[in-house]
């Protein structure tokens, strides 16, 4: 997967990444703004019961270097909370499609370091919303509403495609 990543040093350079399609990063953050490369996730919002599958819990929940290795392989969306219920953002609210880059432990939280890498609106993802897993579309208080990291099994390019909404321009 090639696209233009900034290097450490604040360059542009051409970069490549495997990744697995079968999954994706979801960060819901309620105060974060993701304009850095690093955010904390509080352990009981990350990976918790009824947003990722039992399954990819008993996988993925502890966070083991194999663990964090694949996670990393994974696509991502980098969001705040929607402003409205019912998953409704405001028009300046944007979503970041990127990567993450690593996972760390830590006292105050999970560092999370990621790679923004094209902005969507998010009014957008809120429209497909149950098309990328989301829960509780129909409630007043959406997945979209809570701050949290999943894992989703959905391919998130191939569903974004399909919405038209796209990537890098193209």
């Amino acid at each position: 997967f090639p696209y233009v990543a900034r290097s450490s040093d604040g360059r542009m350079q051409p970069t490549s990444r495997t990744i697995n399609q079968n999954y994706y990063n979801l960060f819901v953050m309620g105060a974060e703004q993701f304009e850095q490369d690093h955010f904390i996730v509080q352990p009981d919002r990350a990976l918790s019961k009824g947003w990722t599958s039992e399954e990819l819990r008993t996988e993925l929940g502890e966070l083991t270097d194999e663990a964090v290795e694949k996670i990393k392989t994974f696509p991502a969306l980098f969001m705040p909370e929607a402003k409205d219920y019912y998953a409704k953002p405001s028009e300046e609210q944007q979503v970041f499609f990127g990567f993450v880059d690593g996972v760390r432990l830590q006292d105050n939280g999970i560092k999370i370091r990621c790679q923004l890498i094209w902005l969507i609106p998010m009014q957008q993802i809120s429209n497909i919303g149950f098309e990328l897993g989301m829960k509780d579309m129909t409630k007043a208080i959406t997945e979209m509403n809570h701050t949290h990291w999943a894992i989703k099994r959905i391919n998130l390019i191939e569903e974004l495609k399909d919405a038209g909404i796209s990537l890098f321009g193209l």
